[in-house]
């Protein structure tokens, strides 16, 4: 347990151990002339470790080696359905805007558009 440099924090090391236990603890107020009231542990919380996680056999920050270049960017295969949704938008909105020509003389007037 390590005090923090102002003296209202305080640093506890996480356990890296395999087991269970619990750990009992509680907040007590304290005012700037250093009154307290002492209080009985109120709160706590259960360790469980399954595995040991020490780094015994010292080995390193797992990277990514597997040449899939995952982080490069936008794979072709997305750009290719980018493409396919902008052409079949465009087609979509140009028979919506070119149907009825014809109707009730060629005139625009008194057109029903419905959308």
């Amino acid at each position: 347990m390590v005090m923090g440099p102002t003296g209202n924090t305080v640093t506890i090391a996480q356990p890296t151990a395999a087991g269970s236990s619990t750990y009992y603890f509680t907040a007590v107020p304290m005012d700037a002339l250093g009154n307290m009231d002492s209080a009985a542990s109120m709160n706590s919380i259960d360790y469980y470790r399954q595995s040991d996680t020490n780094n015994t056999d010292n080995s390193g920050t797992i990277g990514d080696d597997s040449g899939d270049s995952a982080g490069s960017g936008i794979p072709t295969g997305a750009w290719a359905a980018i493409g396919g949704v902008v052409i079949v938008a465009f087609v979509v909105g140009a028979f919506i805007l070119t149907r009825g020509d014809g109707e009730e003389g060629g005139s625009e007037d008194g057109k029903d558009w419905d959308y």
